[in-house]
């Protein structure tokens, strides 16, 4: 009878831990998500006469913010944004966090042998965070971008009508690092990081009508 009484409160209290360990979880993602629904809010029509070198500041600035929190909220070591205009048969590196390993790839580069190309081609998400680390038959990232010693991975596609099309990638040197929580925490983070892009493209939208004339395609004169 002592050890079950023992065993009941130990079991009791590991309850109430996992239950406070939700809940702090659920107030952190509230805080983060706010924070970038804030932050894509703040960004303002182009100032006139740097309209495309500002859109392509800010469409930067939510690539950015997306590959940081998606850092932070899965604890991974690295995190990629990968963009492919062809349905995963090539990609092109847009973001890299962090920033001191940041890379970016002006060309595409082939995906079609690649886990994240076949995830981006299929839209199905992979976790990969087992001791024996991803299958030796194919790689998830193409060579360029891959990092000796990484063993966890989350690759989750993205895509939205005209906004960002390719995959997310967290990567860790740990075994055993993502579970499926962490995949559902990045994949809020792409949606709100395609809300981000959405704005991005209306201010283009904007910027377009208000330097064109509607009926010719001209540029207005001043």
């Amino acid at each position: 009878p002592l050890m079950e009484l023992v065993a009941y409160f130990i079991g009791r209290e590991i309850g109430r831990a996992r239950a406070q360990h939700r809940v702090d979880r659920r107030s952190f993602r509230e805080g983060w998500y706010h924070q970038m629904v804030r932050k894509m809010a703040q960004m303002s029509p182009p100032r006139e006469g740097n309209g495309e070198e500002d859109i392509r500041t800010r469409r930067e600035r939510v690539y950015a913010e997306a590959a940081a929190q998606a850092r932070l909220q899965s604890g991974a070591g690295r995190v990629l944004l990968v963009a492919s205009s062809d349905g995963g048969r090539s990609g092109r590196l847009v973001r890299e966090d962090p920033a001191s390993a940041g890379r970016t790839e002006g060309n595409p580069i082939p995906l079609s042998d690649t886990y994240v190309g076949w995830v981006i081609r299929t839209g199905s998400q992979r976790l990969f965070s087992e001791p024996q680390g991803p299958p030796r038959n194919q790689d998830v990232l193409p060579g360029p971008w891959q990092v000796p010693g990484e063993r966890s991975y989350i690759v989750l596609p993205a895509e939205a009508p005209g906004g960002f099309r390719g995959a997310v990638v967290c990567a860790h040197t740990e075994e055993r690092r993502f579970h499926r929580g962490d995949a559902e925490h990045v994949r809020d983070i792409v949606e709100v990081m395609q809300l981000g892009l959405s704005h991005v493209e209306h201010l283009e939208t904007l910027t377009r009508e208000a330097t064109t004339d509607g009926l010719t395609g001209l540029a207005n004169r001043k």
